[in-house]
């Protein structure tokens, strides 16, 4: 995260109003690409599509890969 904190990303606005950007992006697909390989849970991330296979699942993983995308593009 430390490579993205300094670098120009490319933000954009999603629906919700919500800053989302390359660093969001990048710690999703690691996550995801660890949780995938370790553990056979559905995974339901802010920045994924919705793996619907979670209705059923008696466990599941919750991702919200960025928390405060805001803040950490203002560097506060």
């Amino acid at each position: 995260m430390l490579k993205w904190y300094a670098a120009d990303q490319n933000i954009t606005i999603k629906e919700n109003d919500t800053p989302v950007g390359d660093a969001d992006f990048a710690a999703n697909d690691y996550i995801i690409r660890y949780l995938t390989e370790s553990f056979s849970y559905p995974i339901l991330s802010e920045e994924s599509a919705d793996d619907l296979r979670r209705v059923q699942a008696e466990k599941i993983w919750i991702v919200d890969p960025l928390d405060g995308t805001e803040d950490f593009i203002s560097q506060t």
